[in-house]
């Protein structure tokens, strides 16, 4: 139930402080629970915690070794904070990699992993970047396809 209204708090009704509450209470009743990590994670890194953010993300990643969904949201959201919060590319690559291996044929990792790279490489501004990633998703997600 924390979960969730941790997730209302901050989605919905913009509430951080608020949502922190119901995440650290879920936590406290249940502290290997990935979706509260996940939830306090997502909270960490819009509040300008990137580094409590990614410590989430890697618990995260240790107890759901079994469970390669909630290996690669973590690494996803990991190689955001490392990219969008931290200015560090080579590591968001990183983490992007390692969700592409947890989740092989998924798009997304490849994606976003490429995002990086078409910024880097073309020197694209963000609204050229989306265009081409979009172009680049169809491509991707017709190679997955078969």
């Amino acid at each position: 139930a924390h979960v969730r209204l941790g997730e209302l708090s901050a989605r919905i009704e913009n509430d951080l402080a608020g949502a922190r509450l119901h995440y650290d209470a879920a936590l406290r009743l249940q502290p290997d629970d990935p979706s509260a990590l996940l939830g306090l994670a997502d909270l960490c890194a819009r509040s300008g915690e990137p580094l409590r953010a990614l410590r989430a993300l890697d618990r995260v990643r240790e107890i759901c070794k079994g469970s390669p969904d909630s290996v690669a949201k973590a690494e996803l959201a990991a190689g955001t904070v490392y990219e969008v919060a931290l200015k560090q590319p080579e590591n968001a690559r990183l983490r992007y990699a390692e969700a592409s291996k947890a989740r092989p044929g998924d798009p997304e990792p490849l994606l976003r992993h490429g995002n990086g790279k078409i910024r880097r490489e073309v020197g694209l501004p963000g609204a050229a970047t989306k265009r081409v990633h979009r172009n680049n998703f169809r491509h991707t997600l017709m190679a997955c396809r078969g």
